[in-house]
């Protein structure tokens, strides 16, 4: 059986510890919640197991992603629309055939 081992004094776990302090440890506490659950599927990645949530785990990266760059939340990225006229200009090309000639030594 894997065991978590947590470092008490390591920058991450003592700014979770604040933010568990300071709004409590509710489940209103969410950037807490989410710092805890990515604590731990980060562990058992770099541990090599298989963590439960992909797709929650996604969201959490990016969430905390987004908190950083000052942004208020994960936002789905807006795509322009394609244009109906071609990106690069068509031209039309002649090609011809060329057959190449075989040049004896003699004549070198």
């Amino acid at each position: 059986q894997a065991v978590l081992e947590v470092n008490p004094s390591h920058p991450i776990v003592q700014d979770l510890e604040a933010a568990i302090k300071e709004n409590g440890d509710g489940e209103d506490n969410e950037s807490a919640r989410n710092s805890a659950v990515l604590l731990y599927d980060v562990a058992a990645l770099t541990s090599g197991y298989d963590i439960e949530d992909s797709a929650d785990f996604a969201k959490r990266i990016l969430s905390l992603m987004s908190s950083k760059a000052g942004s208020s939340g994960v936002q789905d990225a807006e795509v322009e629309a394609a244009s109906e006229e071609p990106a690069v200009e068509e031209t039309e090309v002649e090609a011809k055939a060329v057959v190449p000639e075989v040049v004896s030594d003699d004549e070198a």
